[in-house]
């Protein structure tokens, strides 16, 4: 029996918030994607990407647990995100916005093939523990997940909308990305929701969602660069955006406002 497809981010995230749908689940909009490797943007169903045949899967589950059991935890959320994305970009309220999102970003670094090995072999390494394979890895998913939900909700999360005169957002198959400010010290993380609203999480002094800004169009460009930059293995966006994410190129190429990236404002990224 072939074992089912698992999405590491959420079909139905990609085709709503980054595709283009005409009738039908958001999970068959199409959507462009840009591979590394490959010269030219194609344009495939949502569904059809940042997917793997049992990736969470365990080949040999404990006394009383289902196989797909991951799979399940991991996904409880994704019926409700795509909604929760729209209500958020549109300001409107929607019960346990803030948890739902947030819940959404934590589980990110879980999902991804290539990128949660990374931060599993070296947490074992910072401890001195030996590798682990398998079950072993895929039940370890859940308990960096626990981990990221109560980090998450100790941030400052700034909503970032991309105004109508900018490029929409770009998103890559990890689902965030890494982004500092020069001057300052740490890093924050950038998570792109939709092609007109992304999220922005950095330790502060307010938690939750505590501010939101327009960005300006340059800013919209350099983020959208560091994105493509710090792509696993590929990048999305709408097809009205595909010659854009074609030109994506080094993001110190594509230099934030210097006044700030927000605009009525001189806030740098990671101001509060």
């Amino acid at each position: 029996m072939a074992k089912p497809r698992h999405h590491w981010l959420p079909a139905a995230v990609i085709g709503s918030g980054f595709g283009r749908r005409r009738s039908g689940p958001a999970r068959d909009a199409v959507v462009s994607v840009r591979r590394r490797q490959v010269s030219d943007i194609q344009l495939v169903k949502a569904s059809t990407v940042s997917s793997e045949r049992g990736l969470y899967s365990l080949v040999v589950p404990p006394p009383g647990l289902d196989a797909e059991v991951v799979d399940k935890v991991l996904g409880t959320l994704e019926p409700i995100v795509p909604t929760a994305i729209a209500h958020l970009e549109a300001g409107t309220e929607f019960p346990e916005l803030q948890d739902v999102l947030l819940d959404y970003v934590a589980l990110l670094g879980s999902r991804h093939p290539l990128y949660f090995r990374e931060i599993l072999d070296s947490h074992l390494a910072r401890v001195g523990a030996a590798p682990v394979d398998g079950d072993l890895v895929t039940m370890a998913r859940l308990h960096v997940a626990q981990n990221a939900l109560e980090q998450v909700r100790s941030w400052h999360w700034r909503v970032v909308d991309s105004p109508p005169d900018a490029p929409g957002f770009v998103l890559n198959d990890r689902g965030f990305t890494y982004v500092g400010q020069d001057g300052r010290p740490g890093r924050a993380l950038f998570v792109p929701l939709s092609r007109r609203v992304a999220l922005l999480g950095f330790m502060g002094t307010q938690i939750g969602f505590a501010s939101r800004f327009y960005a300006t169009p340059m800013s919209v460009r350099w983020l959208n660069a560091l994105t493509w930059t710090d792509a696993p293995l590929e990048a999305y966006a709408h097809p009205d955006d595909a010659e854009m994410l074609a030109g994506l190129g080094d993001p110190t190429d594509s230099r934030s406002n210097s006044t700030g990236p927000y605009r009525g404002t001189r806030r740098n990224l990671l101001d509060e």
